[in-house]
């Protein structure tokens, strides 16, 4: 029998308990005692610097004396990550990332203790947060949701480039929850959550804490989950979905939502286990494309390599498919709420009880307007294709008919793309390429497999099947023969996919980005 669905629990902080002995917990220290231990008064309230941590060289994390030691999350032979494989060695500094929190320290445990990476050539906002032993959470399932909050949040696209894979300039999400297949261990363990951020120009101008950034972490436990009307017994991999709700099963019990699935190269077998064995190939010809520099078969992806021998490869792949969650969760409760300065806003050194040690604006790029794509109709009449002798005539005698045409092209003036300052300064822009996709939106949201996201490696075909690729890839022409005039089949939607290459001045990998962007039809 399905449980009812339990309430979220109201927001709390877990006290994360790292030993047994009395002496540990009276180390430990909340982030409201931070608050209350600071004598003076809330106009000059000010923060402190988050602590340093060399992530790339110790085997442990710092902590207090006679606190039990905790081990980094990829230190070989620690069985109680739960982690996705395609990013628990992707850490280095010299593939750009940045320590940009850390709670962990050696004169105090704070609840919770968590520390986050940021990778300044993709523009990644990756989560860290150990959950200590000792604590009961039945649960099946990891619920992770980051949200922007404050009276500019509205109008900020930070999130835009999360759990989607056609982003609608203009329409800026509030937050994107993730659902990964991992318990809540009893014994101890690490967790991580990765977001791709999009650049905001006005952070810089923005004051703290007008925009703040809250993560949060949910154990759930639900019946089963069907991707794509297949049953599976167990997630692999993990599933983003925009949203403004803090309950990921609230939203999603028993209903079909439209969502994202991230791939990584490591598990890209195990991710897409779901699929039929007709479209494993297609995610996997994508997933070889986007590493060789072939955009094509895909919508929203990161591909690139790294400097570690242990992962010479880096995949961020999001495919679009239909989630059904069902039965309801039978544990809701907060593991962890944080609210954070948004690095790179203006005076979040007041930010309590720390401030981002990476202090520039996230997200590599964003676009300064909605894509226009043109539309023109035509109905030309054209000579038919001979029929060989003793083979049926599709024309019935006839040797002039017509090619119905509806041709679509970018109009390049009607946005820019907008790249990071901070990005600028450590890396050059290169290889920028636009492509119009002209596809039918009612066939995306209700597809029941991903037959439309592919295409063949010789782009002749492009995303969704239905345009061919022209020369040049910012038109793209959809035709048919007839011996009558008629209407040449219909697009319903068109977008602008975007692509270029972050290059590193330092001699690091570079990364390809790809974004692609719902566009305005205007019939000409």
């Amino acid at each position: 029998m399905k449980k009812s669905l339990t309430l979220t629990l109201p927001m709390m902080l877990i006290l994360l308990n790292f030993s047994c002995k009395k002496s540990n917990l009276d180390q430990s220290l909340s982030y409201d005692k931070a608050l209350e231990s600071k004598s003076v008064s809330a106009s000059t309230l000010t923060g402190t610097p988050s602590f340093p941590l060399d992530w790339e060289n110790i085997s442990f994390m710092p902590v207090p004396p006679n606190v039990t030691p905790i081990p980094v999350p990829w230190q070989s032979g620690l069985g109680g990550v739960k982690i996705n494989q395609d990013i628990i060695s992707d850490y280095a500094e010299s593939d750009g990332w940045e320590l940009v929190y850390n709670t962990f320290n050696a004169s105090v445990v704070y609840n919770p203790s968590y520390f986050m990476l940021y990778n300044k050539y993709r523009g990644v906002l990756r989560t860290y947060f150990y959950f200590a032993p000792g604590q009961n959470y039945p649960s099946n399932n990891i619920v992770s949701e980051l949200s922007i909050n404050g009276s500019a949040a509205a109008s900020s696209p930070v999130l835009n480039f999360s759990g989607s894979d056609i982003v609608n300039y203009g329409v800026n999400q509030p937050a994107v929850t993730q659902l990964q297949p991992f318990q809540v261990s009893s014994t101890g363990s690490w967790y991580a959550s990765e977001f791709e951020l999009a650049y905001d120009e006005n952070t810089a101008s923005t004051a703290y804490p007008t925009t703040t950034m809250e993560w949060q972490i949910n154990p759930n436990s639900i019946a089963s989950i069907t991707l794509n009307g297949t049953q599976t017994g167990s997630l692999n991999g993990t599933i983003a979905v925009p949203s403004s709700k803090t309950n990921f099963f609230g939203a999603l019990t028993n209903t079909v939502v439209n969502a994202a699935l991230g791939v990584g190269s490591s598990h890209a077998t195990q991710a897409i286990s779901f699929l039929d064995s007709t479209d494993k190939p297609k995610v996997a010809t994508a997933i070889t494309n986007g590493l060789a520099g072939s955009i094509s078969g895909f919508l929203n992806g990161i591909f690139g390599f790294t400097k570690r021998t242990t992962i010479n490869e880096k995949v961020s792949l999001t495919l679009n498919t239909n989630i059904t969650v069902n039965g309801s969760s039978t544990v809701s409760s907060q593991l962890f709420d944080n609210v954070f300065a948004i690095p790179g806003t203006l005076n979040n050194d007041q930010a309590v009880p720390f401030y981002p040690a990476y202090n520039q604006p996230m997200g590599v790029f964003y676009v300064d307007g909605k894509p226009q794509v043109y539309q023109e109709v035509t109905n030309p009449s054209v000579i038919l294709p001979q029929v060989p002798p003793g083979e049926p005539d599709p024309w019935h005698g006839r040797t002039k008919g017509y090619a119905p045409t509806r041709r679509y092209t970018i109009n390049l003036n009607s946005f820019n793309l907008v790249f990071n300052p901070a990005v600028l300064s450590d890396a050059t822009i290169s290889n920028i390429k636009y492509e119009v996709l002209a596809y039918d939106m009612t066939s995306i949201i209700n597809n029941t497999t991903l037959n439309d996201i592919s295409v063949s490696s010789q782009n002749k075909e492009d995303i969704l099947g239905h345009g061919i690729v022209a020369s040049d890839p910012t038109a793209v022409t959809i035709s048919y023969l007839s011996v009558l005039p008629g209407n040449p089949p219909s697009a319903a939607e068109a977008a602008v996919r975007v692509s270029f290459d972050v290059v590193p001045k330092d001699g690091s990998p570079k990364q390809t980005i790809v974004k692609t962007f719902k566009a305005n039809v205007i019939s000409i």
